[in-house]
């Protein structure tokens, strides 16, 4: 079985450190991860057919291959696929690319499991020690690799390119033995591989730098448009002021005239009920008055000599 990729392997197959315990609440690491960049070619370890292409929360985009005597190979974090379930794929296959999906990740990677007739064993047991015989293969996916990366570069967010970058930096310089295997593979002395590789570091750095210039650019323009959001916030919130003060004074101003017209009622009434009482008196002193009795048998009188 050969390695599913060119790039070196960053976590071995075991318990993993308190501070991954911590963050994702996993105590052991069921495979090996490689430090690929996004969108790195993953390739076929052997010949095999592809069983099961599925998504989890945790290991986000899955590929499982069935091989011969009961062996499973099954990768994770994947980017995309390049094949299909129920298709044969030869050794050095390109199947899949490699990617940061799921939530039990820190950036990109390719993490590989392998299963012996159900259970989970160290796949480094696996890997075949003339691997690098295959130097035409690693050449054409060092190739696709490199050109893919650069791809990947102008395609993501400086904070993926930013992580990634870290990552390689560190798994570059702890995996040197590993890292000069590989690149005498194209013809290279250890001591030219050891350059290549300090020069790709510088490199890296390099990008490094430029990133985090990125992000600096990115929060200020985050603080712009914050600031602009309290700005419009606070125009709306003192047009919405304006707005409603006229609105307040001619509440205030109906009020007044509505108490006005409720006192004039009141007037009204009680003039009312004074002139029916003055009406009331004059009929009872009509009623009342003996003069106007006499007046009304004299005015009678008269009426009856006529």
């Amino acid at each position: 079985m050969i390695k599913p990729t060119i790039f070196p392997i960053s976590q071995g197959f075991g318990p993993y450190s308190e501070d991954v315990q911590k963050q994702f609440g996993l105590t052991f690491h069921y495979g090996v991860d490689f430090a690929c960049p996004r969108n790195s070619p993953v390739i076929a370890p052997e010949d095999g057919g592809v069983s099961s292409i599925i998504t989890t929360d945790g290991g986000g985009n899955w590929l499982i291959i069935d091989h011969a005597d009961g062996i499973q190979t099954a990768f994770c974090h994947l980017n995309d696929y390049n094949c299909k379930v129920g298709d044969i794929v030869k050794q050095g296959q390109t199947i899949a690319y490699s990617g940061n999906t799921g939530k039990f990740t820190t950036g990109p990677h390719l993490h590989m499991e392998v299963w012996q007739y159900g259970v989970k064993v160290n796949p480094e047991l696996f890997f075949n020690d003339d691997e690098m015989k295959n130097a035409d293969l690693i050449a054409d996916l060092a190739a696709e690799t490199r050109q893919d990366s650069s791809r990947d570069c102008l395609a993501h967010s400086a904070q993926d390119n930013h992580d990634y970058t870290k990552s390689w930096i560190v798994n570059t310089r702890a995996n040197n033995d590993e890292y000069i295997r590989f690149s005498t593979a194209f013809g290279m002395t250890p001591q030219q591989a050891l350059n290549q590789r300090d020069a790709s570091v510088n490199d890296l750095q390099n990008q490094l730098a430029e990133a985090n210039k990125t992000m600096a650019v990115k929060d200020i323009a985050i603080k712009t448009l914050e600031d602009s959001k309290e700005s419009w916030q606070s125009q709306a919130t003192n047009a919405i002021a304006s707005a409603v003060e006229p609105i307040q004074k001619l509440e205030s101003e109906n009020m007044h005239l509505q108490t006005q017209l409720n006192t004039a009622q009141v007037v009204n009434e009680e003039l009312l009920q004074k002139l029916e009482e003055q009406n009331r008196l004059v009929a009872e002193m009509q009623t009342s008055n003996p003069f106007s009795k006499v007046l009304d048998w004299f005015f009678t009188l008269l009426k009856n000599k006529k």
